[in-house]
């Protein structure tokens, strides 16, 4: 399962710590989305470990757990407050391994 949460051992090795990894990441999303025009639309790329502890810390929801390779999310922003519309979509992959690993889907 990929929680994502902080361990030391980790730490010694010199691994970001993951609040302060998703603190960035949310600060980055905020920043393209204030950019954006009131009806506009972004895409952005990543791998789905910082996206997942972004997300976590910008909507203040530590239920959101693993994604997908290749997957898809929705993020919306209404009044300043951020929402998950879609998260780990995959739909329209032919094949999803849910054995995968460093994944968690409950």
């Amino acid at each position: 399962m990929s929680r994502r949460e902080n361990d030391p051992g980790l730490t010694a090795l010199g691994v970001e710590d993951f609040n302060v990894a998703g603190e960035r990441f949310a600060a980055a999303l905020k920043q393209i989305a204030e950019a954006l025009p009131a009806d506009g639309n972004a895409l952005i790329v990543t791998h789905g470990g910082i996206a997942q502890l972004g997300l976590r810390h910008l909507t203040g929801n530590d239920h959101l757990l693993g994604l997908k390779n290749l997957s898809t999310s929705i993020v919306g922003v209404v009044a300043d407050q951020y929402y998950v519309d879609v998260y780990n979509q995959t739909a329209y992959l032919p094949h999803v391994d849910l054995d995968e690993g460093n994944v968690s889907i409950l």
